[in-house]
């Protein structure tokens, strides 16, 4: 080891090397410097040899950790790996250095040592803090973000609750005016109050529409298991005055138990079923099946009718907010309803398509995933 020591002591590259070395005796004395940490420290070698410990070239909070974990760890070990410590230069600079050393003895000499070898990491530090700020930037942003969306929610819920009632009223009041023969019976007034009456039965589908989409984007999300087959059947007893009053025939196979939020999945199959529904073809009688299959721990499941269909230009537009491809005068409606099953198949980490040619149907294909024991 006396010759190794010696040949590290000659070597001219370990006194220019881009690293920092130290070799310090068992008091953790310097012995030995090159000149990278020389220049580093802003000392001369010959004010660091026997005279500094390597105790002395660091910040209070080394000093601590060097005495109670450092020394102890290499005499244990014979060695330590990327400990981070802070030298102190002469003009008081602190420079952030990684430190990797090992423990070193002459045996005819009955001496032991340190050999350290130091690197700065300056600029790691440097990226280090910039990316804690962008961190921090990007978490402040995200908070403004959840606290912009939490107003725009209990607007929405506010404004549809307060709408809901005067709107029932002037339903009911004009309702009653025409009962009471208030308003005049020529041809001119019946439209008038047709598309009076029309209107009105719009907004309180938008209203509830919109405390719907309220009750899907702030409800509190908890999974259970979920019989799709019982969704189903309530969704059915549900529309079955549509179902009876449009003929419409349904056909579905055993579904699978799913895992998710039960009331969330009821308005998923509503949605849909009442698309279908709504967006019959009148030449034909309306059919709906309903069908799945399993993928890994994934239900894939169709809901697919004969009604009058899309076009599958607008497959990606159908599921935007108030997005309609169709105009009141063929169907009424928000345009909400495709874009709140969207946001509850998100909820459950599913995917939702629709497929459909114009006059040739339409079919919406959706995963949810499997309940487990």
């Amino acid at each position: 080891m006396e010759s190794k020591l010696f040949k590290i002591e000659n070597y001219g590259f370990f006194n220019n090397a881009p690293f920092e070395f130290l070799s310090l005796n068992k008091m953790g004395e310097i012995t030995h410097a090159n000149q990278t940490v020389c220049d580093w420290i802003e000392h001369k070698q010959e004010e660091l040899i026997d005279n500094f410990t390597f105790q002395d070239l660091l910040s209070v909070g080394g000093k601590i950790y060097l005495e109670t974990h450092f020394f102890p760890l290499i005499q244990l070990q014979g060695k330590i790996s990327e400990i981070s410590f802070e030298l102190v230069s002469k003009s008081k600079r602190r420079i952030p250095v990684l430190v990797n050393g090992t423990k070193f003895s002459i045996e005819d000499k009955g001496e032991q040592g340190y050999l350290i070898f130091l690197t700065d990491i300056s600029q790691r530090k440097q990226y280090e803090e910039e990316l804690l700020m962008a961190k921090r930037f990007a978490e402040e942003n995200a908070s403004k973000l959840f606290d912009k969306n939490n107003e725009l929610e209990r607007f929405t819920q506010i404004a549809s609750h307060d709408l809901k009632a005067p709107v029932r009223t002037m339903g009911g009041l004009f309702e009653l005016m025409v009962k009471k023969n208030y308003v005049s019976k020529d041809q001119d007034s019946i439209k008038i109050q047709k598309m009076i009456m029309e209107n009105l039965k719009r907004m309180r589908v938008l209203v509830d529409d919109l405390m719907e989409q309220t009750l899907v984007d702030t409800e509190s999300y908890f999974e259970e298991k979920v019989d799709l087959n019982f969704i189903l059947n309530d969704v059915k007893e549900v529309l079955m005055a549509d179902i009876l009053f449009n003929a419409v025939s349904i056909q579905s196979e055993k579904l699978p138990i799913v895992r998710g939020n039960k009331n969330q999945i009821f308005r998923l199959f509503q949605n849909l079923l009442s698309n279908s529904i709504k967006f019959k073809d009148k030449n034909r009688r309306p059919l709906i099946q309903i069908r799945s299959k399993l993928e890994n721990n994934w239900a894939m499941l169709s809901i697919k009718d004969n009604g009058i269909g899309f076009d599958p230009l607008y497959k990606e537009k159908i599921f935007g907010y108030m997005q309609r491809l169709h105009g009141q005068e063929v169907v009424s409606g928000s345009g909400l309803g495709l874009y709140a099953c969207k946001k509850i198949i998100e909820h459950h980490g599913g995917k939702i398509n629709g497929n459909s040619n114009v006059g040739e149907g339409a079919e919406f294909v959706f995963t949810l995933p499997l309940y487990n024991n």
